[in-house]
């Protein structure tokens, strides 16, 4: 997995003081979570690779591990054990390939340092050139 990502990065959205990782869309519990559909329906629970991770459905209660995919138009065609992490590049988005503990790879194998922020109003994983 080469180096984890850090926990703090993990849990809900909007709980404390440090910004989580957005997930853009899993599919949990038999039902896709988007985050369009509240933000912070769904969250990253722990790494298990690079490219996979645990993530937990607030309103199912429900866990899964989930490997990122490049669905980034339709979030909504995430199948069973897929994920969506979108960072912003620009303001470009950009779908998330495999995540370590500070460098993000596309699906172009582009690599980004990445950081959060959070806007009060959502958490946002933002990329810049390595």
């Amino acid at each position: 997995m080469g180096r984890p990502i850090n926990k703090k990065y993990f849990g809900a959205l909007g709980v404390d003081a440090t910004p989580h990782i957005p997930v853009e869309a899993a599919f949990i519990g038999g039902i896709i979570v988007n985050a369009t559909d509240g933000g912070s329906d769904v969250y990253i629970v722990k790494q298990k690779s690079s490219r996979r991770f645990l993530v937990h459905g607030n309103d199912s209660g429900e866990e899964a591990i989930c490997k990122l995919v490049n669905k980034v138009t339709d979030s909504s065609a995430v199948l069973e054990g897929e994920m969506v992490i979108i960072g912003y590049y620009n303001g470009q988005a950009v779908n998330v390939m495999k995540m370590s503990n500070r460098i993000a790879t596309d699906f172009s194998n582009n690599r980004y340092k990445w950081s959060v922020s959070d806007d009060s109003t959502t958490n946002v994983l933002t990329l810049e050139d390595v």
